[in-house]
């Protein structure tokens, strides 16, 4: 594969006709230096026809739309110069002699094609919202609702994050769960080895016969903890704007996070799972990855209980800083309250406001 010879149009005498349009601009003036010096990295000769690869950018870029060089650093340059270059290059081809940019621009605009996409829909499943909707609805229905606010974009996309947050979830405690399954069914078929593990003090390592299984395990664990927290967020940022949109009243983050405390205090539940998935989140976030270990709870029948550990220590009665899986499923069951007593918030604010005072 040869890089093809570049000339402007104007050009062709000096090159028998052999010349390629590099660049179709809408302003021609602008197809210089910079065009060439780029153009030559990104185009490749191939079976007859040009194709444009992102394949390497020049390391001096010069005369780009008429900014002194000295005003942008060279990375600067070249991508600007690579988005100028994407935003108005149609296509390159080789012009026959005797024609000219216009040509080579009426040439490349037949090859210019329309995008085409479509979305996919996988809106569903969570009915968490539709009471609120609902409510809401019914009091602007009867005029008992005047005082609310509309219901428009912005809570239409906090809607759909936090419902699909919700889900995502749920789709990563399915995950873990089947992946400590499958590590459950190994480690029942190689007792023996447990055994030889257990022996030792402190005890050794398993090594697993499928590592696959343990990498699963640790990345589950991992988006189970991401997406928690992101649920989470999402709760918040959605009293944010139903406060904001719909109740008309101010609201920060701390206030956000405060009706929620309260909503569950109010519940009966407990919020201190909100500072677990916190940290646990920051540490296998900022400062480590997942480690995990097996605490044998009885031998007949066999069971095992996963350990989560925060080091990658192999005492761990000396150095007891792991959570039991016992502490996940809090935090899982303390999202799930705190979503329920996030509804009952918003009902609860809905009936306040929207129900008229009797004289």
């Amino acid at each position: 594969m040869a890089i093809g010879h570049l000339e402007l149009a104007n050009r062709d005498a000096a090159t028998r006709g052999q010349v390629s349009v590099v660049a179709i601009l809408n302003d021609p003036a602008g197809c210089d230096e910079i065009a060439i010096n780029l153009l030559s990295r990104l185009l490749f000769w191939g079976q007859g026809s040009w194709k444009c690869r992102h394949r390497c950018v020049p390391k001096i870029v010069r005369h780009f739309s008429g900014r002194n060089k000295k005003d942008l650093s060279i990375a600067d340059r070249e991508r600007r110069a690579i988005r100028t270059i994407d935003q108005h290059v149609l296509i390159s081809a080789t012009l026959p002699p005797g024609k000219d940019l216009q040509d080579g621009r009426q040439l490349a605009s037949e090859f210019q094609e329309e995008m085409k996409y479509f979305h996919i829909s996988y809106i569903g499943g969570v009915p968490l919202l539709f009471p609120i909707i609902n409510r809401l609805n019914a009091a602007k229905q009867t005029g008992a609702g005047n005082e609310f606010g509309i219901w428009g974009p912005k809570m239409g996309d906090a809607a759909i994050a936090l419902v699909t947050k919700i889900r995502s979830v749920q789709i990563a405690v399915e995950r873990l769960n089947g992946d400590i399954s499958a590590l459950n069914n190994e480690l029942a078929e190689v007792p023996d080895s447990v055994e030889k593990c257990l022996a030792h003090s402190p005890p050794k390592a398993l090594v697993l016969r499928d590592e696959a299984v343990g990498f699963q395990l640790v990345a589950s664990l991992d988006a189970f903890l991401y997406e928690a927290r992101s649920a989470y967020e999402m709760l918040r940022t959605f009293v944010i704007r139903f406060a904001r949109h719909i109740l008309m009243e101010r609201c920060s983050e701390r206030d956000g996070a405060r009706i929620l405390e309260q909503a569950m205090l109010e519940g009966g539940h407990s919020s201190g799972w909100v500072e677990d998935l916190r940290l646990n989140r920051a540490t296998f976030f900022h400062e480590t990855a997942p480690w995990f270990a097996m605490e044998m709870t009885s031998r007949e029948p066999r069971r095992y209980e996963l350990l989560i550990l925060n080091d990658n220590v192999a005492d761990l009665e000396k150095s007891p800083n792991y959570a039991k899986l016992e502490e996940y499923r809090l935090i899982w069951l303390g999202l799930q309250t705190c979503a329920t007593d996030m509804q009952r918030w918003a009902l609860k604010r809905l009936d306040q406001i929207g129900t008229p005072e009797l004289p």
